[in-house]
């Protein structure tokens, strides 16, 4: 039988690792939105009744996101939580976990469930945050981090999210740019952050406004100064710093029925193991007019119109190998195309990126996705990273386009410690 003092010192030890949680020089990982493993699919997190929301919830209030993920691997795998506290330009915190946390640093992951009549089977794991084992006392920028047999080296995803302290209150509105070079092809933020008697000292060192387009983190703007300061607020009115490209509205298609060809969808067919769908090749927009049409702006939503299906759309969406085609004449030097969307975490990288068939003419991809509702446009990126993504390239800009502009406000308090979120707001370009 262990001596009392073996049994203290392992409750010690206990203690202390779940006080000071993930230490982040022993953090290999990404802090992106990212899937370790090529069986994790489908990773998404929302507001439990709102798909289609953002991953930004109020520190003081009872909101909650839900977190979820497919294995297909299938069976049931130890996975585990944690989550980091980051700056606002999403580097670790110089805290320990006791601080910016309440509850224990590593949590398994205990919500799953299997697959129900479907070609591939997987598992379905959620989790939804804050809960009664992790509960958050900071304000600022999050990662959650998943691994496997509660080992911080067996890396499964990680996921970036938000958690916002309504002190400074945001006023804003969309224009076009006021440039005449891109006046028809761009869009303007102004914004008014109404600091009332909330302490600041300088602002222009301690506040940190970031602007992202449509939960894109490559489509932010992060280096804005105010233009005008007073008492009781900071004014950022720029002819030129706060504008963005305004791209246009996102392809779609929909493949909830894998008996019917929906719009965009050109052949289906079943080979064993996997449904096959095979969308029409899309042409390139660039000279094309502006057209509007209805779409979620780049994210997708899981859901199958089966005849057997009994509403659990996350467990009966069945899973099938989608083929995108981008009608191109020739390759393009020095240069990659890659679909951007949700589900590709909107990063350019080898998991997007499209490889040309000379016979076809047609930049082409294959994807395992989960039946639903997708978003997604092409993207053309350059090889040696002087310049920047081109978002309008295949898809053209136009001012008129329906974007989300997600605006927050940091106060980087070096007397917290740490980069506060205090000020958070969505602005939708025709609402």
């Amino acid at each position: 039988m262990p001596s009392l003092r073996t049994i203290f010192s392992v409750i010690i030890l206990f203690i202390v690792l779940n006080l000071f949680g993930i230490n982040p020089d022993e953090f290999t990982g990404d802090y992106i939105d990212k899937s370790y493993k090529t069986s994790i699919k489908s990773m998404r997190m929302h507001y439990p009744e709102w798909e289609v929301s953002y991953p930004v919830i109020d520190l003081s209030s009872d909101q909650t996101l839900l977190f979820s993920f497919d294995d297909i691997e299938g069976g049931v795998k130890n996975y585990y939580y944690s989550v980091i506290h980051c700056s606002y330009d999403w580097q670790p915190s110089n805290l320990m976990f006791m601080e910016y946390a309440d509850g224990f640093e590593s949590n398994p992951i205990n919500d799953y469930d299997f697959s129900l009549n479907t070609f591939v089977n997987f598992t379905n794991y959620q989790l939804e945050l804050p809960n009664q084992d992790l509960k958050f006392r900071y304000s600022g920028n999050y990662l959650l981090v998943v691994y496997e047999d509660d080992d911080i080296n067996k890396l499964v995803c990680t996921k970036r999210f938000m958690v916002a302290d309504y002190n400074i209150p945001i006023e804003a509105n969309i224009s076009q740019s006021a440039s005449s070079l891109i006046r028809q092809r761009a869009q303007k933020i102004d914004l008014t952050l109404l600091t009332g008697s909330y302490r600041i000292s300088n602002p222009i060192d301690e506040i940190k406004i970031v602007i992202m387009q449509n939960n894109s983190w490559d489509l932010v703007i992060d280096d804005l100064e105010p233009s005008f300061i007073n008492t009781d607020k900071l004014v950022y009115n720029h002819d030129e710093g706060n504008t963005f490209m305004a791209s246009n509205e996102f392809r779609y298609f929909n493949f909830r029925n894998m008996r019917i060809l929906s719009e965009r969808i050109q052949n289906i067919s079943y080979k064993n193991p996997y449904y096959y769908v095979e969308l029409f090749p899309d042409e390139n927009k660039l000279f094309l007019p502006y057209s509007s049409v209805e779409d979620i702006n780049g994210r997708f939503i899981n859901k199958t119109d089966r005849s057997d299906a009994s509403g659990y759309a996350s467990l009966e969406s069945d899973y099938a190998i989608v083929k995108f085609s981008l009608v191109a004449s020739d390759n393009i030097p020095n240069s990659s195309v890659h679909i951007y969307g949700e589900f590709t975490n909107y990063r350019l990288d080898e998991y997007s990126k499209m490889e040309y068939n000379s016979e076809t003419n047609n930049f082409e991809k294959y994807f395992l996705l989960k039946q639903g509702y997708y978003n997604y446009r092409y993207v053309l990126k350059n090889n040696d990273d002087i310049k920047k993504p081109d978002h309008g390239f295949f898809e053209g800009h136009h001012w008129q386009t329906e974007n989300d502009y997600l605006i927050f406000v940091y106060h980087l308090d070096s007397r917290a410690g740490y980069n506060k979120l205090v000020g958070y707001k969505r602005i939708n370009s025709v609402e």
